[in-house]
């Protein structure tokens, strides 16, 4: 009997769709961020993670808090905190989400049975509360004694509940926090004033984007010295490059050189690009029973991520943009929205990037119509303005429609300006279901 360990699977190593979790799972820390946070919770503040789509918030988030997320083997449990759960409560969405559903969820998640009572408006009591509900929550103590403690929430900052969150030691993480509305925002200002100073051994953190941490403290000025923001930047070279060679070291297969650095340029410091593009790559090389790399596993991968995973986005980039003409503002417009840093552009942040990228200087003029073009249905709304938190829009600013578009941008300007994949051969391709790449070992 071999005890050679088996060689993991690339699909072990690589995980474009999933978190990565699991012990195989490649992941390079982010050092500078996870710093941030975590002087941000030992000072019992509330941390907005923020960053454009597909940078690895929370991925970060999570596996800073990884042996949290699993059961504890010391012994002696807090009663109401299973053995088969760690301390890590995560919602992964706002959308749709209240604060009797967070209540709810987190009694339950302490092994709380959990009924909803209907009280009248004039009974409850409290203008932050569950809309006329309570939460009615009795902990089993013995399965064979059948004694419990019994709860009454009408409000997620009722003392009871935070008392058991701060002996339960929970940490609460909520994703998405953009999708969330204005009341649960309000309310979730609240919920984070009364967790910081009421159960202060638990810790809140929060996923979103720039203009959450604004929203927050504008819905409640009070909770400005409860929350640190924390910048999620897109991976740096160097970060990448450790991605890409940790993981295929641990599948035995060699990447030479050029093909390292045209990955890390593709993959525009997303972590979920390079995650898929190298477990094409790895997929190719095995099947073909090879433990190196060539050029043409890397064409393959990018083609497997223009025309499959990303067909929808790359039919969108394509319909936008100009067929013809020397300047082509459309095309250059995305592509300077895609390179600015943070979600959102002005118009002098726009205008800028296009008279670098053309040489010469552009009026705002030349490109207020293209610029308005591309927020219409007929070029596929890819972009739209951003909204004021009390209505209406901002003035001159804009972002894209799907967030996930400003990361892919990048990888498509490359990919095109490489030739790995022709543009003029995409545009074509749609409508015969291929898209060419350009595969010649002998190139290299």
């Amino acid at each position: 009997m071999s005890l050679l360990r088996p060689r993991p699977r690339p699909n072990e190593i690589f995980t474009p769709g999933a978190l990565p979790l699991g012990k195989a799972n490649v992941y390079v820390s982010r050092e500078t961020s996870e710093a941030r946070m975590k002087r941000g919770l030992e000072r019992n503040e509330c941390p907005v993670v923020y960053g454009e789509y597909g940078v690895g918030k929370t991925s970060m988030v999570r596996r800073y808090f990884a042996k949290e997320d699993h059961p504890r083997t010391a012994h002696g449990f807090w009663r109401g905190l299973g053995s088969k759960k760690g301390r890590v409560v995560y919602f992964s969405t706002a959308d749709s989400l209240t604060m009797r559903k967070v209540a709810e969820h987190i009694l339950h998640f302490l092994e709380y049975r959990v009924t909803t009572e209907i009280v009248t408006e004039s009974s409850s009591g409290t203008s932050f509360g569950f809309a006329g509900e309570y939460l009615s929550a009795q902990l089993a103590r013995s399965k064979r004694k059948q004694q419990a403690d019994a709860l009454v929430i009408s409000a997620p900052t009722d003392e009871g509940l935070l008392a058991i969150i701060d002996k339960a030691k929970l940490v609460i993480i909520i994703d998405e926090l953009h999708r969330a509305t204005d009341e649960f925002r309000r309310d979730l200002a609240s919920f984070i004033k009364a967790t910081r100073v009421s159960a202060p051994n638990s810790r809140l953190v929060l996923i979103g984007t720039t203009s959450d941490t604004i929203r927050l403290v504008g819905s409640d000025p009070g909770i400005d010295r409860y929350v640190r923001e924390t910048l999620v930047t897109p991976m740096s070279e160097d970060e990448s490059s450790e991605l890409i060679r940790s993981g295929f070291l641990r599948l035995g297969i060699t990447v030479p050189d050029f093909i390292l650095d045209r990955t890390v340029e593709l993959g525009a410091g997303a972590p979920s690009t390079l995650q898929s593009l190298c477990l094409d790559m790895a997929d190719e090389a095995l099947n073909d029973r090879r433990l190196n790399l060539r050029w043409s596993d890397l064409t393959r991968a990018v083609r497997l991520f223009v025309e499959g995973k990303n067909g929808r986005m790359s039919r969108s980039y394509i319909e936008a943009i100009e067929t013809q003409g020397a300047k082509r503002y459309r095309k250059r417009i995305l592509h300077a929205i895609a390179e600015i840093p943070g979600d959102y552009a002005t118009m002098d942040d726009i205008r800028q990037s296009v008279s670098n990228q053309l040489g010469s200087d552009v009026q705002p003029g030349a490109i207020s119509g293209p610029l308005r073009q591309l927020k219409e249905p007929e070029y596929g709304s890819i972009l739209k303005d951003v909204e004021r938190q009390s209505g209406g829009k901002l003035q001159n600013v804009t972002c894209f429609t799907d967030p996930m578009m400003k990361s892919y941008v990048r990888f498509l300007e490359t990919v095109t300006s490489t030739e790995l994949v022709n543009e003029d051969e995409l545009r074509e391709s749609f409508a015969a279901g291929v898209v060419t790449g350009h595969s010649a070992d002998a190139e290299y």
